[in-house]
């Protein structure tokens, strides 16, 4: 300080956080149209979620309203974690790299969806019992089953209209 005043210090630094906090309102207002969009795909994600356990469960309105309340909290959570993830992407890039990417849209990494929300997880132990949560998965685990056995189905009949197998053709694929 002895070169510069003390006082030119203290101007030069009040202009770099400035810069640096205009900068930050930058790169959040530029986060908007992806935080939009992120922000409609989670609420459908987690609404089916919802919709699952309102109906494997026969959730009366009450207990469907507190479900409710908790989707809305994990895709707040969802939307955070995410927002963190594509901050530090943005400061990664060098401003060349900023002002050519204006309208870039970041997605939500399946890490960071709202079923994978701990906020979800603790919230459906408190609201449902472990007989309840038990029921769900079983549910779940027989969809996928069902859903394994009707793709495997719909390929093996594809191929069988391409390349016409013979009856002992598709018995030996049906296994796979």
């Amino acid at each position: 300080t002895s070169l510069v005043g003390a006082e030119s210090v203290k101007q030069w630094q009040t202009l770099v956080a400035g810069q640096k906090a205009k900068e930050e309102a930058e790169l959040v207002d530029s986060l908007k149209p992806s935080e939009q969009q992120a922000q409609l795909q989670m609420e459908e994600l987690i609404a089916r979620e919802v919709d699952s356990y309102v109906s494997g469960l026969n959730l009366d309105d009450e207990r469907k309203k507190e479900l409710e309340a908790l989707a809305k909290q994990a895709v707040t959570a969802s939307i955070e974690a995410s927002k963190k993830q594509w901050i530090k992407t943005i400061q990664g890039w060098s401003a060349a790299d900023r002002k050519t990417r204006k309208n870039y849209y970041f997605g939500v990494n399946d890490d960071d969806q709202p079923p994978k929300q701990k906020v979800w997880a603790e919230g459906l132990k408190k609201l449902f019992s472990e007989d309840e949560l038990q029921r769900m998965q079983a549910g779940v685990s027989e969809r996928k089953t069902r859903m394994s056995g009707a793709l495997a189905a719909a390929t093996l009949a594809e191929m069988d209209k391409t390349l016409a197998l013979s009856v002992k053709q598709r018995a030996d694929l049906e296994p796979l």
